[in-house]
C-alpha cells in the first residue's frame, strides 16, 4: 500500500533559466548547468516531500494502492491538487482485476475538494452505490490519478518558486555539509512563503 509515481513531470517546477538568473549567471555560462539543475531537483522534493508533504507542483501520474477498499463512502486521494482520477480498479474474489465504473464512470463521482480534507480531491460512491468486494491480498485495490498545478512552470505559485529559489541560492552559495546548519538557519525567515500550500496529509491506507 502507498502512492506510486508512475509519469513523472517533463520539466522542473523552476526552469534553468530562472534559477540561473537567481544566481545572477549568463547563459552563456553552461559549465554548471548539471550542477544548477541537481538542485533545482533537490528544492523540488524538498517543497513537496518535505515541507508541504503531499503537493504535487507540476502534473504527474500516480498510483494509490490500497489493501481494501475503505469503510467509509469515499477515497481521500492522498495528493495535491488533483486533476483528474483516470481509473479505479481492484482484484476480484476470484484473482481477476476488475475496473470498478461504467464507461462512462456511473458508479463513482470525482470531487477535486474534499470536504474533509480541502487541500486534496476524493472519490465519492454514487448514489446507491457501494464498494465491491476485493480479494483479501496486497494491493488488491488500485487508484490511478493525475495531479499537480499544471504541466509547465508558469502555473507553479510564485511564493513557492521564490521559497525555491532563496534554497537553490543559499545551496549553490555555501556547499560544505559543515555549514547545513547556517542553510537552515537562513530559510526560517522565508518558510510563510509556503504556509498557504502545506496540507494534511491524509493517512495512507
Amino acid at each position: 500500500m502507498g502512492v506510486y509515481l508512475v509519469t513523472a513531470p517533463t520539466a522542473p517546477a523552476v526552469s534553468l533559466i530562472e534559477a540561473k538568473q537567481h544566481l545572477e549567471l549568463t547563459d552563456s555560462q553552461t559549465e554548471r548547468d548539471a550542477y544548477i539543475l541537481g538542485l533545482i531537483a533537490a528544492a523540488e522534493r524538498q517543497v513537496q516531500d518535505q515541507e508541504c508533504g503531499g503537493l504535487q507542483l507540476l502534473t504527474g501520474t500516480y498510483i494509490y494502492k490500497m489493501d481494501a477498499f475503505p469503510s467509509c463512502p469515499f477515497i481521500t486521494v492522498p495528493r495535491a491538487p488533483l486533476i483528474s482520477v483516470t481509473s479505479v480498479t481492484y482484484i476480484d474474489e476470484s484473482g481477476v482485476e476488475q475496473t470498478f465504473g461504467g464507461s462512462p464512470v456511473d458508479q463513482y463521482v470525482v470531487d477535486e475538494k474534499s470536504p474533509h480534507l480541502p487541500e486534496f480531491g476524493e472519490i465519492h460512491l454514487a448514489y446507491g452505490e457501494s464498494w465491491p468486494v476485493a480479494r483479501a491480498e496486497h494491493n488488491a485495490v488500485r487508484v490511478r490519478f493525475t495531479c499537480g498545478f499544471s504541466a509547465t512552470a508558469f502555473s507553479v505559485p510564485a511564493d513557492i518558486k521564490a521559497w525555491m529559489k532563496l534554497l537553490i541560492g543559499s545551496m549553490y552559495a555555501t556547499r560544505e555539509l559543515e555549514v547545513t546548519g547556517a542553510i537552515v538557519s537562513q530559510m526560517k525567515f522565508a518558510d510563510n512563503l509556503l504556509n498557504p500550500y502545506r496540507v494534511r496529509v491524509p493517512r495512507v491506507a
